[in-house]
């Protein structure tokens, strides 16, 4: 990092790139975001900086990934605004949302995203709204949703460093849907 991508010469600049600005053109203005699989914590981060969001999670499996997350969000001041989360999936989540909810899923493979989905019923609700950017597998996505009740509302397919990636925006609504729907 040199002195260009800091912001007044203190905070990082923060750049997703195509496939994460994708994902983040998916997020609804005045919701709270789940961040699941977060990593870095960089769609938390820039959701709440652009002002999408006045609140968000970001959530990993693994310690490394939380830690880099909570520094992250701690650099950008965004501590008392982002909760980073050590937590399988979406098992954290223990109450069915009742407000705008947006719940992105990315970087992970088609059927780790679907199982993650499926062991919580709490989110299939209208006040859900699911952006997710599997790397690999996206008819396993598409094809559960369908089966799950979930509509999809939009996809998107970005390039980035020569890569093609699919992102798909779906809510639930509980009508059960052939593929070809």
């Amino acid at each position: 990092m040199d002195k260009n991508d800091l912001i007044d010469n203190k905070v990082p600049h923060l750049s997703l790139g195509p496939r994460l600005d994708a994902v983040m053109s998916f997020i609804r203005d005045g919701t709270t975001l789940a961040d699941i699989g977060t990593d870095h914590a960089l769609i938390p981060i820039a959701a709440c900086l652009s002002g999408k969001c006045t609140r968000a999670y970001a959530t990993d499996v693994n310690s490394g990934p939380v830690e880099r997350a909570r520094k992250n969000v701690a650099l950008y001041g965004l501590s008392d605004v982002i909760t980073c989360i050590k937590s399988d999936g979406l098992s954290w989540l223990t109450e069915t949302p009742v407000s705008r909810y947006d719940i992105v899923i990315a970087g992970m493979g088609g059927e780790t995203i679907a199982d993650i989905i499926s062991k919580n019923g709490l989110i299939r609700t209208p006040a859900v709204r699911l952006i997710l950017q599997p790397m690999t597998k996206q008819e396993k996505v598409r094809l559960f949703l369908a089966e799950s009740g979930y509509k999809t509302l939009a996809e998107k397919v970005v390039t980035e460093n020569g890569k093609y990636y699919c992102i798909i925006c779906a809510e639930y609504d509980g009508a059960i849907r052939s593929i070809d729907d």
